[in-house]
């Protein structure tokens, strides 16, 4: 289908940080430990492709590594530019996403892009 704006998640279970979309995350990854890292522009799923192990139980053939994606400090589960770990169970402050840049900063720390 090509690039879009979706939701992407991180899943921390598979050992290669590589961004999976909503579909996948319940499909494909339902029982492993996800954090969603907000919506982002021209995104592809990872999941249906050769860069994650875990099979796509959505799509029956496995794709080429989507070579368009960025994949920022989110990625490695830092946020903000403080680079923090990012807890949804546990972070006291409200994390909030430039619409511009599409990075997620604390609400303390929110700057302008």
């Amino acid at each position: 289908m090509g690039p879009i704006r979706q939701a992407v998640y991180l899943c921390l279970t598979c050992a290669i940080p590589r961004g999976i979309c909503s579909s996948c995350s319940i499909a494909c990854h339902t029982d492993h430990e996800q954090v969603e890292i907000f919506p982002k522009r021209h995104f592809c799923c990872d999941c249906p492709t050769s860069a994650i192990p875990h099979p796509c139980t959505l799509h029956r053939n496995p794709e080429e590594e989507n070579i368009t994606n960025q994949y920022e400090q989110n990625f490695r589960g830092l946020f903000c530019r403080c680079s923090r770990p990012y807890d949804p169970k546990t972070e006291p402050e409200t994390m909030i996403q430039c619409l511009a840049c599409e990075v997620g900063s604390h609400s303390m720390l929110l700057e302008t892009c």
